[in-house]
C-alpha cells in the first residue's frame, strides 16, 4: 500500500503529490519541524513506532490468499489427426471448392479441404467472353459477304428487256419492187441490221421514198437505243468491279482478324494456363497453412 510522507496521507507516492501543504518531517509527520528536533518514527499506515513503509509494519503487504488445490497430473494427450493423403494429382476444380475453406476454417476439421479458385477465377474473367464476341461479328461479316457476291453474281447476268431485242433485229421494210425477193434467215422473215450499215437506198416513187423514211427513222431510233444500253452496261461492269474490289478488301480485311484472334485466343490460353499454375501453387500454400493451424490447435487443445 502507498503513502505520502509529504502529506501524511494515503494512497500515493510522495513523487507523485499535488498538494501544497506545510512541510512535514517524513519520519515522524510533523508540521514545519525545526532544524534540531527530535524525531521519534510513526508509520503513516499504522501509527507504530517504525518508518513509513518498513518491513515491520503489519498493513503494508496484504495477506497471501491461499490458492486452490490443482491437480499436477499432466493431462492426457489427445490422439493426433491421421496425416493427409498426398495428392495425385490437381484437386478437382469445382465452384463449391472455395467455400468449404471458409467451414474448415470455423470448425476446424482434422482432414485439409480442397481449396480450388479456379472456377471463381474463370468466371470473373473478362477475356474469356471476347473470343465468342470476335466469332460471332466474324460470322455476321461473311454471310453479309455471301449476300454481296449473290447480289453480283445477279448483277452479271441481267434479264434482257424486250427493247434491247429491238437493237438487234429490225423487220426490213416491204418495197413495191418488180425485182425478187432475197431470202430471209429468219423462220419470221425478219432481217438483221448491224450498227454501222447505210439505210437502204431510196427510189423515185412516194412508197419507196415513205418505206425508205421510216426504215431510216427505226435505224436511227435503234441505234441511240443501242447505245444507251451499252453505257448502261458499262456502268454496270465499272459498279460489279469496285464491288469486287470491295469484297477483296473486306476478305483481306477478315483473314487479318482471323490471324489476330487466333494470336489473341493463343495468348490468353498461356495467360489461363498460368494462372491455373499460379492458382494450384496457392491451393497447396493453403493446404499447408491448413494443416499448421490443425496442428496448432491439436498442441493448444
Amino acid at each position: 500500500m502507498e503513502a505520502c510522507t509529504r502529506c501524511w496521507t494515503v494512497g500515493h507516492r510522495p513523487d507523485v503529490c499535488l498538494t501544497n501543504k506545510e512541510q512535514t518531517c517524513h519520519k515522524c509527520g510533523t508540521v514545519n519541524p525545526p532544524p534540531d528536533h527530535v524525531c521519534i518514527l510513526k508509520c503513516v499506515l499504522c501509527s507504530g513506532r517504525h518508518g513509513t513503509g518498513s518491513v515491520q509494519c503489519a498493513l503494508q503487504y496484504k495477506p497471501r490468499i491461499p490458492l486452490p488445490n490443482v491437480d499436477k497430473t499432466p493431462p492426457s494427450p489427445k490422439p493426433k489427426p491421421p496425416p493427409p493423403a498426398k495428392k495425385k494429382g490437381p484437386p478437382p476444380k469445382k465452384q463449391e471448392d472455395w467455400p468449404s475453406l471458409l467451414a474448415a476454417s470455423s470448425s476446424n476439421k482434422s482432414s485439409p479441404p480442397q481449396v480450388s479458385w479456379l472456377s471463381v477465377a474463370s468466371n470473373s474473367s473478362p477475356k474469356a467472353k471476347a473470343p465468342d464476341a470476335i466469332h460471332a461479328l466474324l460470322q455476321q461479316i461473311q454471310e453479309e459477304n455471301r449476300a454481296l457476291r449473290k447480289q453480283i453474281h445477279d448483277l452479271k447476268t441481267p434479264s434482257l428487256s424486250p427493247n434491247v431485242h429491238l437493237c438487234t433485229t429490225v423487220p426490213a421494210p416491204q418495197c413495191a419492187t418488180d425485182t425478187p425477193a432475197t431470202p430471209s434467215h429468219s423462220a419470221n422473215n425478219d432481217q438483221t441490221i448491224t450498227m454501222g450499215t447505210t439505210p437502204p437506198p431510196t427510189t423515185g416513187t412516194s412508197t419507196k421514198r415513205k418505206s425508205s423514211d421510216d426504215a431510216r427513222d427505226a435505224w436511227q431510233e435503234h441505234d441511240k437505243l443501242s447505245h444507251k444500253v451499252a453505257a448502261h452496261i458499262r456502268n454496270s461492269n465499272n459498279h460489279l468491279e469496285s464491288l469486287e474490289k470491295r469484297m477483296d478488301s473486306v476478305e483481306a480485311k477478315l483473314e487479318f482478324l482471323t490471324t489476330i484472334i487466333h494470336e489473341l485466343s493463343t495468348n490468353i490460353s498461356a495467360e489461363f494456363r498460368q494462372l491455373y499454375e499460379k492458382l494450384n501453387i496457392v491451393d497447396d500454400r493453403f493446404s499447408q497453412i491448413i494443416e499448421i493451424l490443425d496442428q496448432l490447435h491439436g498442441r493448444v487443445a
